[in-house]
């Protein structure tokens, strides 16, 4: 949906049969989801390719998190992401920071909402909001208007975690880019 001011925003949701607590657990740790075989690849600390501390647990407000994102036709970058918000068990957002690769014209921000229905059963939401920065054009937003990556998101979020099952075909079966290759990427902040 899009605003006369720029701004896109894309809304979803999805029930997940299990605690609230267990979701927001694997929702708020960036290295899960490498796990669901979807855009992203790889993630890691702002230290480097070796700094994973933060990313293997829930992450705390002004911490950042780089993700490797890749889909064949579609896209491929590395975003840099800082936490925003953390509310455990209700809330936790991020927000980008800087682009490294291709150039994307907004900054974007999600957040989660979790609500516990029952004890075993959680009401998940994703409200991303997309704002275009100052002379940019939505050309290049490969998010504008669409919510198919973050429905599919949300669908693998919930096969996984009540099913372990990942996306049935992974987008990046092997590493597409070799160790070192975010030094090779021009940076545009935010």
């Amino acid at each position: 949906m899009a605003d006369n001011s720029g701004v896109t925003h894309s809304y979803t949701s999805q029930v997940i049969n299990l605690p609230i607590e267990k979701v927001y657990d694997f929702v708020t740790v960036p290295t899960n989801w490498i796990k669901l075989q979807l855009g992203t690849w790889k993630v890691h600390g702002p230290g480097g390719e070796d700094d994973m501390e933060a990313v293997t647990r829930s992450m705390k407000p002004g911490e950042h998190f780089l993700e490797y994102m890749r889909v064949p036709n579609r896209f491929d970058f590395v975003g840099d992401w800082e936490v925003t918000v953390a509310e455990r068990p209700h809330k936790w957002g991020f927000i980008s920071r800087a682009w490294h690769g291709t150039s994307l014209p907004t900054v974007i921000e999600a957040i989660y909402t979790l609500e516990k229905i029952d004890d075993n059963t959680t009401r998940w939401s994703r409200h991303r909001t997309n704002t275009l920065r100052p002379g940019m054009q939505h050309s290049v937003d490969f998010l504008a208007d669409k919510n198919d990556l973050e429905d599919e998101y949300q669908r693998i979020v919930k096969a996984y975690m009540e099913k372990g099952e990942p996306r049935e075909t992974p987008h990046n079966p092997t590493e597409p880019h070799p160790r070192g290759w975010l030094d090779t990427l021009p940076v545009d902040k935010c």
